[in-house]
């Protein structure tokens, strides 16, 4: 999925445990059903991804880029916020239905 500047993403996958090194060069870290904004949209590779305007982390050495930059989150941890509201509008809505059928 691709994203603009300015748009308003949702975090679906907070989950960076898996990823043990991330606490080294993440001082901060996007978290789950929380809204934010995209900064800066970079090539996908070592150094890409996307920014946001909530989170700010401090630059570091990508080898294959042979400089710092502020490390960037992976675009399928975010889905656009009308996406999101759009999913669980629809969920909420099948809750609704399997509740009234209950009730008749």
């Amino acid at each position: 999925m691709s994203f603009k500047v300015g748009q308003k993403i949702v975090c679906i996958n907070g989950d960076f445990s898996m990823h043990p090194f991330i606490s080294e060069h993440y001082k901060v870290l996007p978290v789950k059903d929380k809204t934010y904004t995209v900064r800066q949209v970079r090539p996908t590779g070592a150094e890409g991804g996307i920014l946001l305007d909530e989170i700010k982390n401090p630059p570091i050495f990508f080898t294959l880029y042979q400089g710092k930059l502020e490390p960037a989150f992976n675009p399928k941890r975010f889905v656009p916020l009308d996406e999101f509201y759009g999913e669980e509008a629809e969920k909420a809505v099948e809750e609704l239905l399997k509740e009234v059928d209950l009730v008749i």
